[in-house]
């Protein structure tokens, strides 16, 4: 769809198209992932992307364009984050999924359950967007309204289903403070998650790192969120 400027053309305005006939003030692309091997993504799509952008914030006049990136070197090389914050309104740092059952096929992790909205991950993240030059005033720190349930396979519990769990079964889950996380353990299952602490510092590391504001992933799956504070 990106790869050359006729398919970027054609898609920009089908969504001009769209966005007319909904009353849509912009959009969001999530591109997962440009020039990841794993998904067999061309190098191409590196540039390609940023070209995306270029046009369709040229294109676009007077709507909102975003793109959700990652937060991790691995699938971050594959964006000219740098470039692309020109061409955007705003990105949506997706700072969480850091961790999961796939960790035991990733070479250098040890193996160990881990969380995956680690605040440890996410300083990591503003470190290589800072030193990309990102403006972290464009860049919003994304917050997970669900946990993860880690055992041979990952699966995604929204909160309701994590507090229901916890009620009915008795469970007095542990606040890791040097991640800011929640965790416990049933049976075989290991499930990591975030509840009313470890948002509340997470929106507040947006506002001590000066970032624009926050997002959630995603509203079906939660509850209401507060807002960041502003920088001083």
């Amino acid at each position: 769809m990106i790869s050359t400027q006729a398919n970027r053309s054609k898609f920009i305005n089908s969504c001009k198209t769209f966005m007319a006939k909904y009353g849509l003030d912009g959009i969001d692309i999530d591109m997962e992932y440009p020039a990841a091997m794993e998904r067999n993504g061309p190098a191409t799509d590196t540039v390609a992307l940023t070209a995306f952008f270029k046009e369709a914030k040229a294109a676009m006049s007077g709507k909102t364009v975003s793109v959700a990136a990652p937060a991790g070197y691995w699938f971050l090389k594959g964006f000219e984050i740098d470039k692309v914050v020109t061409h955007v309104d705003y990105i949506n740092m997706m700072s969480y999924d850091f961790h999961g059952a796939w960790d035991l096929k990733v070479e250098d992790e040890d193996g160990t359950a881990k969380p995956h909205t680690s605040s440890l991950d996410i300083m990591d993240a503003i470190s290589l967007y800072t030193r990309a030059k990102v403006d972290l005033s464009k860049v919003n720190l994304g917050m997970a309204w669900y946990g993860r349930k880690c055992t041979g396979e990952s699966s995604i519990l929204s909160q309701t289903e994590i507090w229901d769990e916890i009620k009915a079964n008795g469970i007095k889950p542990t606040f890791d403070s040097k991640t800011n996380t929640y965790w416990y353990n049933r049976g075989n299952d290991f499930v990591t998650y975030d509840d009313t602490d470890s948002w509340k510092h997470k929106t507040e590391l947006a506002g001590k790192y000066c970032f624009g504001g926050t997002f959630v992933w995603s509203l079906d799956l939660g509850k209401k969120h507060e807002s960041v504070p502003r920088c001083s």
